[in-house]
């Protein structure tokens, strides 16, 4: 609803800025792995500028508020109430900002837990609002006169006694002193959880009849990780699948918080599998969680080259191959194969004059090779150890050179 380019305030100071879109409502998946591509070390070093948004007076005040990472708790909390609410309530909202500009986060916030104040009359004109005035006997007109000039006159007094404005949904007006409601005090605690939701995945369940045809009104979502209630831990791998058969629901499809497994999954996932890796994420913290989007990113990298395939996706063991993501190493500051051969010439203290004399690109990509790492899009992603294969290859080098 709300999309925002983020980026390293501490970085554009120095001339270097790398940018990372993300959209709000946003899980701490979303915002972790922008802070990760963006290289911002946290709140504080987060900047954003807004791009157009769908409703422009959303976008016009969020130009006037704070534009930095201390505010990400409460621009995720207005926008996750935002696109929950039905279109007359987002009216309402949108009718509030035009009549009462909020000068921070808080005060937007405030907007939403004070719609029984305001009325929205769908009236998109001065001559539509005073003849439903006149139709709700709220207003006359002169008989004598002509109905389209009285109409226009009876909606102007309309909104200018009562401050009203239109917006995209009508008109709207407060009905109680807008002065007087109830407001959040700026740097209070947020209503309730600010983060967006944080299931990794979706699954949209559906009830069938006996011949095939989906049952109205029957379907369900299951997040997971799916938890026991009773219990209160994680269902072993299958039991959910042992759900569907039992409530007699089918699987139709995968929603995700996580852009990297987009196209992934579908309704021919193994639940188990799906609910197994739901929960292995659930325990990251938000760096183990880049690493392991960064190790997947970088298997999908090496498969898309052993197969020749450019849209190959990883799933099943491949998918599972970065779990082991402990056994990787993650730099974020090395942000492409020049940096690489630069990092390396310099910890071995090369000769300046030499180095001057250096393909450093060519040189990056020969040693990352060696490696089997990769510059992808959080940093330098490689094994602590060799794999077999860039351990045989390595090999291979060292008796062609001693042969040498």
């Amino acid at each position: 609803m709300i999309t925002a380019t983020l980026y390293s305030k501490s970085l554009r100071e120095k001339g270097y800025c790398k940018l990372a879109t993300t959209s709000f409502p946003a899980s701490r998946y979303d915002l972790a792995l922008a802070f990760a591509k963006a290289r911002i070390t946290g709140p504080e070093d987060c900047a954003m500028r807004f791009d157009r948004q769908s409703y422009p007076q959303i976008n016009a005040i969020l130009k006037l508020l704070p534009q930095n990472g201390s505010s990400l708790d409460e621009l995720n909390f207005f926008a996750k109430r935002f696109v929950d609410m039905d279109v007359t309530s987002r009216s309402k909202v949108l009718g509030m900002i035009r009549m009462t500009p909020p000068d921070s986060y808080m005060e937007l916030i405030s907007l939403m837990y004070n719609l029984d104040h305001v009325l929205l009359i769908n009236a998109g004109s001065y001559a539509k609002l005073g003849r439903y005035l006149v139709d709700m006997n709220e207003a006359e007109i002169d008989k004598d006169a002509d109905p389209v000039e009285e109409y226009t006159r009876i909606g102007k007094e309309r909104v200018i006694n009562h401050d009203g404005v239109f917006i995209l949904g009508g008109y709207a007006e407060y009905t109680t002193d807008p002065f007087s409601l109830p407001r959040l005090r700026d740097g209070g605690a947020l209503p309730c959880n600010t983060q967006g939701d944080d299931w990794v995945f979706r699954l949209v369940m559906e009830k069938f009849d006996a011949d095939g045809n989906e049952i109205e009104d029957n379907g369900i979502y299951v997040y997971l990780p799916y938890y026991d209630p009773m219990l209160e831990q994680e269902v072993e791998l299958g039991n959910v699948n042992n759900f569907t058969d039992k409530y007699g629901y089918t699987m139709t499809g995968v929603e995700t918080h996580i852009s990297a497994f987009d196209g992934v999954f579908d309704e021919n996932t193994d639940i188990g599998l799906l609910n197994s890796l739901a929960a292995e994420i659930g325990r990251m913290d938000d760096a183990g969680f880049v690493k392991f989007i960064a190790v997947l990113e970088h298997e999908r990298a090496r498969l898309r080259e052993k197969t020749g395939d450019v849209n190959v996706t990883l799933a099943g063991k491949h998918l599972f191959c970065a779990l082991d993501y402990k056994n990787y190493d993650l730099d974020p500051r090395i942000v492409n194969a020049e940096d690489y051969a630069k990092n390396i010439l310099y910890r071995a203290d090369v000769d300046p004059v030499l180095a001057d004399h250096i393909d450093y690109h060519s040189y990056g990509l020969a040693k990352l090779e060696e490696a089997g790492a990769e510059v992808g899009s959080y940093g330098l992603i490689r094994p602590k150890e060799p794999r077999q294969e860039e351990a045989q290859k390595s090999g291979q080098n060292e008796g062609m050179n001693m042969n040498l």
